[in-house]
């Protein structure tokens, strides 16, 4: 089966993964449709990859989040928030800490009517989530999405 070559992707932030990896954030598609992909790449040849196809965040959505890891990579997370999220909280066991308060990595004006903002980490591979918590500037929640962990994980 054929498949059509990937749009075009540009890498909007990258960052440290936990065993000496490192990690990159690429969005691609339009501003109308963007998807966006987390690259993991360590110095012995492992990769693992995944992301958000959704297209932009519909007026009444606060984020749209993805996470997930291979049986040989650590956990990796991605959310598209609306600009007025200031943090994402993440929430669950192996942790460093009882939660994990992030920051974006990037910001996009020009996705969808009012731009977004992007959050992405990696954890070691023993994390195991339970929620994410979209805080405004004074931390008041927005929204929180439950993360539905597959049974394999467990």
């Amino acid at each position: 089966m054929d498949f059509p070559p990937m749009p075009p992707v540009r890498q909007i932030a990258h960052g440290s993964a936990p065993g000496g990896g490192h990690w990159t954030l690429e969005i691609g598609g339009s501003p109308d449709g963007p998807f966006t992909i987390i690259n993991l790449e360590y110095p012995d040849g492992r990769r693992h990859g995944g992301g958000i196809g959704a297209g932009v965040l519909q007026q009444d959505t606060v984020m749209a989040t993805y996470f997930g890891r291979s049986s040989e990579t650590p956990l990796s997370i991605v959310c598209r928030a609306k600009p007025k999220v200031a943090r994402l909280r993440v929430e669950g066991s192996n942790l460093p800490g009882e939660s994990l308060d992030l920051t974006p990595v990037a910001s996009l004006p020009e996705i969808g009517t009012a731009g977004e903002v992007f959050f992405a980490a990696v954890l070691p591979p023993d994390a195991r989530l339970s929620s994410f918590r979209a805080l405004d500037a004074d931390g008041h929640t927005l929204d929180t999405t439950i993360a539905a962990q597959p049974p394999s994980w467990n």
